[in-house]
């Protein structure tokens, strides 16, 4: 959904009432105290009815935990020193610290964590039959491929024999960032700057993990992987140009190479025809996961400064990817012959290189002309690989399937513009862009995009703002290859909507009015339509509008109070056939369209009184959003379909936000404060994706028809989430 949920780390800064502002709110006319060192340091209780880890998605809110904040500065006549802290000892912790040698040397250092949360064991609803190994009862397996017990049910009415050995699962991950930056200033001209930067996350995450196409299988799959880069740069530079040249290391290293799991369905690897469809072949599972990889990077920048305000400048960047991972073989199923491999690895290579121009000028003072020229090339040398043989679903042996393809692109990009002040305080700009794209492999060989925009911006009315655009683009492709829709088994009138022929027209106008000191509406309207005129199945079109309307009211420094109420709209219309090689794939019956549509309201409410009651702050805030996707549907093979009772239409989906908060600070000195937070989250969700385990029960069933599930769907939460906290500045 489209809905945007305000993030957490927003709300985190709302309870704490915006702690960068704190040091501006302490200091009072009659005490200049200005602070080098706050602590923030206080306790956090928390009640979450619902689906916990999609509250806390990336945040570690522990219930009933102390809160340790610090930031700080020292500083002496040539040198500075910043540092901080914030959430310590958590999951979502994160640190800095900064030194300024004055003119010489400059250096930073930051390491911070990230979780990513799908699913608590606490909560009970992330669920796996699967042990530690992805192994199943074996027992139970057994029964299953004699007859006698049933792995994945094939109607609402079974239940799976796996149920008893389901238990909780921690569905997380945590991401681990190190950060550093050094710079070294010989000369006033010159710099030296050396950056390392890496990364690691651990846990696990959701994979479909499916054995045929009529039974899914999801898994708790390893997330195990670092990433690393190192980087150093030298850069000359004056009043009159500059020049730098770069160099620059990555890699990314995968711990887990490949994952195998058990087959519900057998304790024996066997073949047929249509075992891809039941999954009822093989006894395993076997994928690669992302590779490990490498990327070497040289760049340079050059800027020339003119007169009549002209500047030019240069850029380049030639960068090496390559992957040299192991070929697992094509299938694991031991009853299918091996297929012989051309490789052990997969000695991949592409070349990158980008090279831009760009020119600025004001040769009078209220004209602007600027021009910008970019050219990327992305060049795969990866030998070709014969996959004419290969396995599908690790179940069935089958032919056709042709070599690797190397995926090649170009492109050219051209931007022009004008800008003329004609008015006070008014500009009028245009610019033209065209952007031209080869690729190999696809229906069209070639893409061209030619785009016009026209702008209005009015900015320096102390009465009045204005921004206005609108922009048509147009792109069409040349070189149509239908052979490779065939050889994709697509139909011949179908087309990829992002190579497709497509008329896009898109506006926006931001309109504020102050009328006086105390006072500001704001009016915004977007509004976007795409077209894809020459094709007959795929996405047709694409519609999206919005609409804003809002109101500021400040009468003092000490009281302010704004409402903004929000309105979207998206619509698309797709059409496809629904049918298989033979007669059906021309039968015009199959036919059938979806018209989606989405509509979002929401509303945003704030109140700050400061110091409105003598030494104490009160913010009031309240966030509301509400979202409904329909789908329509229509064409021959759905009245064909209603007419024989077998087509049942998706109902609406809705999901409905709201959160209020209140933050509460007492000063009982300029050194001292006491604060007081307080946030309710509330998430409803009216999903049809979520198979009930009971008709209204509203609780996801782990094991509905043709799926052995992880329970990982989305789930309404009610969440309370209290602080009180001592903020000291020494």
């Amino acid at each position: 959904m489209r809905t945007r949920f305000p993030v957490l780390s927003a709300a985190l800064l709302l309870a704490s009432a915006g702690l960068a502002n704190v040091q501006a709110q302490a200091q009072q006319p009659d005490t200049a105290f200005n602070p080098n060192v706050w602590v923030n340091v206080g306790f956090r209780a928390m009640s979450v009815k619902g689906d916990t880890a999609r509250f806390e998605r990336y945040s570690d809110l522990r219930k009933n935990a102390m809160a340790l904040d610090l930031f700080g500065s020292t500083q002496a006549d040539d040198w500075r020193i910043q540092y901080g802290a914030r959430n310590v000892g958590y999951d979502d912790q994160s640190y800095f610290v900064s030194l300024s040698g004055m003119g010489k040397v400059k250096a930073s250092f930051s390491y911070d964590q990230l979780p990513l949360n799908y699913g608590f064991r606490s909560d009970g609803y992330v669920q796996t039959p699967y042990d530690g190994d992805y192994k199943l009862d074996f027992a139970t397996r057994e029964a299953v491929q004699a007859g006698d017990a049933v792995a994945i049910p094939g109607s609402p009415s079974l239940r799976s024999s796996y149920l008893p050995f389901y238990s909780p699962v921690d569905l997380q991950s945590r991401r681990n960032t190190f950060d550093g930056r050094f710079v070294f200033s010989p000369t006033t001209d010159v710099d030296l700057t050396i950056g390392v930067n890496s990364f690691s996350r651990q846990g696990t995450m959701p994979w479909g993990a499916s054995f045929g196409f009529s039974q899914a299988n999801e898994i708790a799959a390893p997330v195990d992987h670092n990433a690393s880069n190192v980087s150093a740069a030298l850069e000359w530079g004056n009043e009159k140009g500059a020049v730098s040249i770069g160099y620059e290391h990555s890699e990314f290293d995968n711990h887990v190479q490949e994952l195998v799991w058990d087959s519900p369905y057998r304790i024996t690897d066997r073949t047929d025809s249509r075992a891809y469809v039941t999954g009822d072949g093989t006894t395993q599972g076997r994928l690669s996961l992302p590779p490990s990889n490498t990327q070497e990077t040289f760049s340079g920048t050059s800027v020339a400064r003119f007169a009549r305000r002209s500047t030019v400048s240069a850029n380049f960047a030639v960068s090496t990817l390559k992957q040299g991972g192991t070929i697992i073989p094509f299938t694991i199923n031991t009853a299918i012959e091996p297929i012989h491999l051309e490789r052990n690895h997969a000695e991949a290579k592409v070349n990158v290189g980008v090279f831009g121009l760009a020119f600025n000028s004001r040769p009078v003072p209220n004209l602007w002309l600027t021009g910008r020229y970019r050219y990327r090339k992305h060049d795969n040398k990866t030998p070709m690989f014969e996959g004419d043989e290969y396995v599908r679903f690790d179940q069935v042996l089958e032919e056709g399937g042709g070599e690797t393809e190397q995926f090649n692109i170009e492109r050219n990009t051209l931007n022009l513009g004008l800008s003329y002040t004609a008015l006070p305080h008014t500009a009028f700009r245009v610019d033209y862009v065209r952007d031209a794209v080869d690729r190999t492999h696809r229906e069209f060989a070639t893409t061209t995009e030619n785009a016009i925009k026209f702008s209005v911006d009015s900015i320096g009315s102390p009465f009045v703002t204005l921004r206005s655009s609108y922009e048509h683009v147009q792109r069409t492709g040349s070189g149509f290859n239908e052979e490779v829709l065939e050889h994709a088994g697509q139909q011949p009138e179908m087309r990829h909507y992002d190579v497709a022929n497509r008329d896009r027209d898109r506006g926006t106008v931001l309109f504020t009015v102050t009328p006086n000191a105390m006072a500001a509406v704001t009016f915004s309207l977007a509004a976007g339509k795409d077209d894809y005129p020459d094709q007959e199945f795929g996405l047709l079109d694409n519609k999206n509008q919005a609409y804003t309307a809002g109101f500021d009211v400040y009468p003092n420094d000490q009281v302010s109070f704004g409402v903004v109420y929000a309105y979207e709209k998206y619509t698309s219309l797709m059409k496809t056939r629904n049918a298989s090689p033979g007669a059906t794939f021309v039968d015009p019956q199959y036919d059938w369209s979806d018209d989606a549509e989405e509509k979002v309201n929401s509303v945003t409410v704030t109140l700050d009184l400061i110091k409105a009651i003598e030494k104490t702050d009160i913010r009031v805030g309240y966030d509301y959003s509400k979202s409904d996707a329909n789908f329509k549907y229509s064409g021959n093979n759905i009245d064909r379909l209603s007419a024989l009772g077998t087509f049942e239409p998706l109902p609406t989906n809705t999901n409905e936000f709201n959160r209020a908060s209140l933050d509460l600070r007492y000063f009982v000195t300029p050194r001292a404060a006491l604060n007081i937070a307080y946030w309710f989250d509330k998430y409803n969700v009216d999903d049809f994706a979520v198979p009930e385990s009971a008709p209204g029960s509203n609780e996801p069933r782990v094991d509905p028809q043709g799926l052995m599930s992880l329970g990982y769907f989305t789930r309404p939460y009610t969440a309370h989430v209290g602080f009180v906290r001592v903020l000291v500045f020494f």
